[in-house]
C-alpha cells in the first residue's frame, strides 16, 4: 500500500506567500541576493498574512539597495 506524504510548505493564491502546514504559520518568500529567503509574517491569518507580505516585501527591497 504506497503512503501518500503532503508537501510540508504550501503555496497560496497570493506572490511570494506560503504557509507551513505543520504549524499554520505564513512565511514571505523573495531572492536577496539570488538567495531564496523566507521570513516568517508570525500569523496563522491569511488576511494578515496577504497585508504582511506586502511590508515585508518592501522592506528586503531596502535592504538590497
Amino acid at each position: 500500500m504506497p503512503t501518500t506524504e503532503e508537501p510540508i510548505w504550501e503555496s497560496t493564491t497570493v506572490q511570494n506567500l506560503i504557509r507551513y502546514r505543520p504549524s499554520g504559520t505564513y512565511f514571505a518568500r523573495f531572492k536577496v541576493g539570488g538567495k531564496l529567503v523566507r521570513q516568517s509574517l508570525e500569523t496563522a491569518v491569511f488576511s494578515v498574512a496577504v497585508v504582511g507580505v506586502d511590508n515585508t516585501g518592501e522592506t528586503s527591497l531596502q535592504l538590497v539597495n
